[in-house]
């Protein structure tokens, strides 16, 4: 299954103020989170972009989430 979700189109997360990017299978962050799966399928820029900001985070944590 993981393999599955490894598969098709990446995406691209900005994180906190610096906009550190961290490269994600969309399949799979879409798979584990609600907040992905509602940014990257339901016709918000981010879906079309392919990129989504998340500038009040750190990028430590979401590290350390998708390793």
């Amino acid at each position: 299954m993981l393999q599955e979700l490894t598969r098709g189109p990446n995406v691209t997360v900005l994180m906190g103020e610096e906009e550190k990017p961290h490269i994600q299978p969309k399949n799979l962050l879409c798979y584990y989170s609600s907040f992905f799966n509602d940014a990257f399928t339901s016709g918000f820029r981010e879906e079309t972009e392919m990129t989504i900001r998340i500038p009040d985070f750190s990028d430590t944590p979401f590290k350390m989430t998708v390793q």
